[in-house]
């Protein structure tokens, strides 16, 4: 399948994010980066603004995409989350990093996506464990694992840390 043009600016856009900030990701960079041409960028995104909303937008269809897996999910809410908290530079992977470097950049859409996301995902491992208390925190020790294998760099740990943090979650329950 090929990409539209519209998809090869967000990605382009995604990356430079991801790999140098918010600051360096100008029209120019993304329409080069994209391989269009300003104009073309300019067709589809007619400011930086638009771009960022465009990502935000992919990033919650993705995190509601995770969030019917996780709903669905014959090992439960909570042991799927932890089971999917590294970083596989997969789609959805990158989505949520670019839009956390959004956020960090005082974007509130991309604030208030982070937190609606996280939010449906400590309702749903509510339901599970009945707590929420106890919810909140597998979230936070899964978002945690993430964090470290996305920033860290911690491949090598990262099943003993799944390991670790499943028993932890099994002692959470009762």
């Amino acid at each position: 399948m090929t990409m539209s043009a519209k998809e090869k600016i967000l990605q382009a856009y995604e990356s430079i994010l991801i790999n140098e900030g918010e600051k360096a990701a100008t029209m120019d960079s993304v329409a080069r980066a994209a391989g269009v041409s300003k104009g073309g960028l300019l067709y589809h995104f007619p400011s930086k603004e638009a771009m960022a909303a465009g990502v935000v937008e992919r990033f919650t269809a993705l995190a509601q995409q995770d969030l019917e897996l996780m709903q669905n999910s014959a090992e439960g809410a909570s042991t799927y989350y932890i089971n999917v908290s590294f970083y596989e530079d997969s789609d959805f992977d990158r989505s949520i990093v670019a839009v956390s470097r959004l956020a960090q950049e005082s974007n509130r859409a991309a604030s208030a996506a982070l937190k609606e996301s996280q939010d449906a995902v400590t309702r749903l491992i509510e339901q599970e464990v009945g707590d929420s208390a106890t919810a909140r925190a597998i979230v936070l020790l899964a978002d945690g694992m993430y964090y470290n294998a996305a920033f860290m760099g911690t491949e090598g740990q990262a099943e003993n840390d799944r390991e670790i943090l499943l028993a932890a979650v099994k002692k959470l329950r009762g």
